[in-house]
Parts: C-alpha cells; structure tokens; sequence
C-alpha cells in the first residue's frame, strides 16, 4: 500500500493493487484499533452582534502526539468563499495576514488555551466585516494522517438595535415615602431573541460597586438583588412590566439606604444551536439621583428615681423617652456628674466606662435597656462616692449601610441630684488601690482609708500585724493639721521599700508602700479618727484587710534542653536556658550565667553572662568559645548557638538565673532570686573514618616489625 499526503485539507489516499478482500478487512481493523483524530467546533451558525464579544471553542481528540496541540484559525468571506485568510496561530506568530495583524497585536483578537487539545478564539469587538465561515485546523503530530484535521463554523455579525432609556433627574424623598421609576427598552432584531431587565443602585462617591436591586430575567423570572430578598418578599421592593417596552421599579417604603445612583440595565439573548443562551447586546440609561432626608421625629427624655436616697440602700433611676409616632431607634448614654458612666447602642451593645465596669463585674450595679424607649441605671448599695447629678442622653440613630449608627438627633435630660441621709455614726471602708490583696516582692502595694459621713476635719493611723503576730505596728498617720509621722521601721528608706501616706480629699487617705517585701504581709489596720466637742475623747473608726507578698523564688524554675545532646565533630549545637514564672507579666529583668563542666573536671566554669541590662561578659576557659557562638536573649529564654564542636565542647552544660527587682536595681542590691538549671551533657562524638584510623594507629603502635636483607 503507498500512502501519500497531499496537504492538511485532503484525505488520506490509498493506492492498492490487486488487493484481496481480507487484506481490506485487516486494514479496517488496523484503522479501528489505532483511533481516528477529530477536530470539533462550535456548532453554527453563530449570531453575534457589532461591536459585542464572541467566542468560538474549538477541540480536538483521538490525537496519538503530543498532550498540548496547536491549532490555526482561518476565515473564508462571503465575498470570496474559497479563499482562506490566515487570522491567528498558537504555532506561528507569523500566521495571520495583514487585515488581521493589527487586531492580534492590540488583543483585539486572541487565543485562549482552555485545555491541552482544547482553545477558544476571541474576538473583542466585533465588525460587520468578520462574518463568515471560520476554520480551527490542528496541525498533524501523528506518524500517519488519519481523520480530520479542521472543522468549520458560520459567523453572522448582526446589527446592535438595543435601546435603553430613562430621562437623567435628580429627586429629593422623605425617608418612608414611595418611589417610582420607568425605563424603555426595546429591540428590533430580526432573528428571535429575548430581552432582560435589571434595575441597579451606585452609593455616592462613584467608587462602589453597583447593588443590584431587582431583576426581570430572560425567562420572565423577578429575582431580587442579595441586600433586597427580605423587601422583595413583602412586596416592598417591585418590577412591572407596563408595556412591550416599558418597565417600572416600585418602592414603597424607602429607607436611607436606598440613596444614591439609580439606572436601569437591559440585555439582550439569542440562543445558540447548543441551545445555550448567549448575550449579544447590553445597554444602559442615563441615571437619576436619589437624595432621601430621614423622617422628621421628635422626642422629650426625662428621668424617673424615688425621692429618698439613703446609704446602703439601692438606687434605680429610669430614663424614658416620650415621642410621636413609631418607634425610633434608639441609643442611651448615662453621665454622673457631667463625665459619661456609660452607653447602650441602638443594637442593646452596653459599654461601661473606668470603675463602673469593675462595680458591675461585681454585682455591685446594672445598666440595662428596659424597652425601645426606656433606659435603666441601677445601683445595688449606695454609697457616698454615688453622691451627684444624674444626666440621661438619648439619640436617635440609623444604620449605615457600612453598619455603624449615624445620629440623627439627641435629646439629654434635665440632672436628677442624689444627695445621701447621712448615717448616724461614720463608715471607713478600706481596699487595696489596685484591688489585689497579692502582690509579688519589689512590687507596690498601696491601701485606700474612705470615711462616710458629713464633712469635718478628720486624722488618720495605719497599723501593721506581721504574720504569725499579735502585736501591731504602727506604720504612720496623719493629724488634722496634714502633718505626717512615720513609724521607727518606716521612717527611712530600708531594703523593703519606702513608705508615703497622701490625703486624697478630705475623707479619703491613701498609704503606700515600695519595694515590698515577704515581711509586709499580715493585716493592715486603718483608724480613722474626729475630734468630739460633746465627748472627753476623740471618735474611732476601724477597718482591716490582710494582704500576702509572694517570693520571687518560690515560683522561678530554671530548665536546660538542647536538640542535640549527642553533635558530631565541627556540627553545630544549641543550648535554651527557659525559665518559668508566676510573674511573667512584671517583666523583672534576668541575669543568665553559662556554665560548663568538661569531661575532665568537677568544677563547673564560666562560659558566658549575660546581664539584666544586656551586657555580655565572657569567661576564659574554653580559648575559641567566644569567636564560633551566637547567644540571644529575650525576656524570659536565653540560647546559646555553638558552631564547628570539637571535643573540647564534651562536657556538663547549666546555667543560672537570677532575678532583680525595682529595688534590687535603684539601690546596687543583689538579686531577689536565683536558680540553677539541671546539668545537661553534651558529647562530641567523632566520625566512623576517625575512630577507625585513631584504632589501627593504637594497633600498629604494639606490633614488632623486623626486616631482613
């Protein structure tokens, strides 16, 4: 059998002579077995209209070459069908003809590989010009030709008669109001299409993204825009069909959201011989300019609170809010003496401001939202410290589309005054400045004296019951005259800190203590005294509270780990020093001692220390140990990183830590803590070939080797 080709357009000829019938039937199986190439694309004729997109896929299987074929597109005009003009080639950038050639320089015209065997050829913006047959041919990558190399598909380019339009308006609305809009739409196409509709809002700005509102699909289906499924669902949100041209979009009741850029968007769609329905045309109207003023509502706000206020009773002030119409959404904010306590937003989102917040993580008051229009702040056990004028601020407020509140307007009560019955006898209450009655050694401790009652001239004595005893000691005090003495062991400055008492106001003293020690724990006493006119002594009032000072070494634990116990020889290791602590968030500062043992010796040496104010200081026992390692330190771990080990590195490895407080720094003092890690041995073993060759050396030193001539 001769096979000849003749070209990528024809079939394969086969020239047999005096071939039997059986042969025939073997060259038919052979055929089958092998598998036929085929060239597919899609099916036509394509209608597409000027100036729009197009898109014609093209696929070839059954190929024996390689995964990724080429492929060459081809157009015959109408003005000349047998003539093929070259447009565009995956193979060759010299493919296309010269009408062509601009077009696929500019991405007018290109090629999109979707598979290996699979492209798309797009045409940007279509022309009259460019109907005609189109041909995808795949160039061969077979050892024989077998099948189909090319397929063709027709392109009519139509005429663009869509037509959108909407007279450009500006309109001013009241939130609530309705709102109607009309668009034409039309076509005039000759072949059978169907059109689509879709109304759009744009925020001001320009910069955002258009939100679809509603639309009319090809199908006649209504779908609503995402943000629009709940309004459209109570037919808040409409799209009718008037006429053949005519669509209306209907809102009954508009919201502030709904501000902004309106225009109306109509597509049209033909359905492909795949009976894929494809757009051809899209146009859009001019745009009408949506201003909405939020509805115009008015309200009083007063407050509501019983007339006696007495101490140690609860207190519950209501602020109520009287308006017109529906209900507004509201937020309440609480001020106490002009300074804001605290705030509910519209949401019911209550924030609380300083010590209001730690009094109602105790139970000690509660602001809540009673109703749309009533806000509540109530507070459990009066005290003097709750003495003033109450004011009571409302606004109302909208939500943005961005989901902040934006305030429309606010109204403040007038001031709701609070003055407390003063008890027969004086209160002291006494507290920890910081609400701790823990604290860790070096740090501060400081105490709070407050007497209830009416306002006179007052002195104050703190005094100090170590644990495991009886008898107090007197701290300080204050007289009347502001005058402050300080007991014999507070007196002057020691290694357990300073001592300072301070007049906060007239009924309010404070005592403060630096530098704490484990001594300072046991029971603080506070007196507070008044001198009597009517009685032979001075009145009294007390109050204690017992605080605790922990050690810095009771909870500090020093660990010592490495990846790598066992290195080989000139292989780096690393070391971490970790230490754990009850008081990681002082942030005290650190010392951290290397230490290293060799094989050799029971004597631990200095390697590296490494100073709480990060000063580096290295020993001189292991010569080269400062040039070959890196160390890095934060605030609670310390690394030592060793490069190219040698067997001067076998050994024990600790390290030590010591902890400095405020005082231990101000004052040149030693450190409040210390501990030492566990010892860690690391071994520097040496490679096979060296142990080997270091074995035969000992072996051949003990052998007699004598030579005779």
């Amino acid at each position: 059998m001769l096979v000849t080709l003749l070209g990528r357009k024809r079939t394969v000829l086969a020239q047999m002579a005096g071939i039997s019938y059986v042969a025939s039937f073997f060259l038919l199986l052979t055929k089958l077995s092998i598998g036929q190439r085929e060239v597919t694309v899609q099916k036509g004729p394509l209608f597409r209209a000027e100036g729009y997109p197009v898109s014609i896929g093209c696929n070839v299987t059954g190929h024996q070459g390689p995964s990724e074929q080429h492929f060459q597109w081809s157009v015959y005009l109408p003005t000349n069908p047998t003539q093929e003009v070259q447009i565009i080639s995956t193979k060759d950038a010299a493919f296309s003809y010269a009408v062509y050639t601009q077009r696929v320089r500019s991405g007018d015209v290109y090629v999109e590989r979707v598979q290996g065997n699979s492209v798309l050829l797009h045409i940007s913006k279509l022309q009259m010009k460019d109907a005609g047959e189109y041909e995808c041919h795949t160039p061969n990558t077979d050892e024989k030709y077998y099948g189909s190399y090319s397929a063709k598909t027709n392109l009519i380019v139509i005429p663009d008669t869509l037509s959108a339009t909407m007279s450009s308006q500006t309109l001013g609305k009241e939130e609530g109001e309705p709102l109607a809009l009309t668009c034409e739409a039309s076509k005039a196409t000759a072949q059978h299409t169907h059109l689509s509709v879709t109304w759009y809002l744009t925020q001001d700005g320009g910069g955002s993204q258009a939100t679809e509102i509603i639309s009319l699909s090809k199908d006649f289906i209504l779908v609503p825009g995402p943000l629009y499924t709940e309004r459209f669902a109570a037919s808040d949100v409409q799209l009718n069909k008037l006429g053949p041209t005519t669509f209306r979009l209907s809102i009954e009741r508009l919201q502030s959201s709904d501000q902004g850029q309106l225009f109306c968007e109509a597509t049209e769609w033909i359905q492909d011989p795949d009976e894929t329905w494809m757009f051809i045309t899209k146009k859009q109207t001019d745009q009408t300019t949506l201003r909405i003023q939020p509805a115009v509502k008015d309200f009083q706000v007063n407050i509501t609170a019983d007339s006696l206020f007495a101490e140690g009773k609860p207190l519950e002030l209501v602020c109520l809010v009287v308006s017109s119409g529906r209900d507004p959404q509201l937020q309440g904010i609480w001020f106490f003496n002009g300074t804001e306590i605290a705030h509910i937003d519209a949401g019911g989102v209550l924030g609380l401001k300083n010590d209001y917040k730690e009094r109602a993580s105790q139970g000690e008051l509660q602001v809540s939202k009673l109703g749309p229009k009533a806000f509540s702040l109530k507070i459990f056990s009066l005290g003097p410290e709750d003495e003033g004028a109450y004011r009571c601020v409302v606004a109302e407020v909208m939500k943005t589309r961005t989901g902040s509140w934006q305030v429309l307007q606010r109204k403040q009560s007038p001031d709701s005054h609070v003055h407390l019955r003063k008890p027969a006898a004086r209160s002291v209450v006494m507290s920890t400045k910081n609400k701790q009655q823990v604290v860790w050694e070096g740090e501060t401790l400081a105490f709070l004296c407050k007497a209830g009652g009416a306002e006179s001239p007052l002195s104050v004595s703190w005094w100090h019951i170590p644990r495991d005893q009886t008898q107090p000691e007197f701290v300080a005090g204050m007289g009347q005259d502001g005058i402050v003495q300080l007991g014999a062991s507070y007196g002057v400055p020691s290694y357990h800190g300073n001592t300072r008492l301070e007049k906060m106001d007239w009924a309010t003293f404070q005592l403060e203590i630096t530098f704490t020690a484990i001594t300072d724990s046991g029971t603080y006493e506070c007196r507070v005294s008044e001198k009597s006119r009517n009685q032979a002594r001075d009145l009294s009032w007390t109050q204690k509270i017992s605080v605790t000072v922990k050690s810095l070494e009771s909870s500090l634990q020093v660990s010592l780990m490495s990846r790598q116990p066992q290195v080989m020889l000139t292989n780096t290791f690393d070391l971490s020093c970790v230490v754990r602590a009850g008081y990681s968030d002082l942030k005290v500062p650190l010392t951290v001692t290397w230490q290293f043992q060799p094989a050799s010796s029971h004597i631990f040496h200095q390697l590296i220390r490494i100073t709480h104010n990060g000063t580096i200081e290295w020993g001189n026992f292991l010569s080269r140990f400062q040039k070959k390692t890196k160390v890095s330190q934060s605030l609670f771990r310390s690394q030592l990183l060793v490069h190219d080990a040698t067997e001067e590195e076998t050994g024990v490895y600790q390290c030590e830590v010591e902890v400095y407080d405020r005082n231990s720094l101000y004052n040149n003092r030693p450190p409040r803590a210390s501990a030492i890690s566990h010892p860690l041995r690391i071994a520097v073993t040496l490679p096979v070939c060296i142990l080997l060759g270091r074995v035969m050396e000992r072996r051949w030193s003990h052998l007699d080797l004598t030579v005779t001539g």
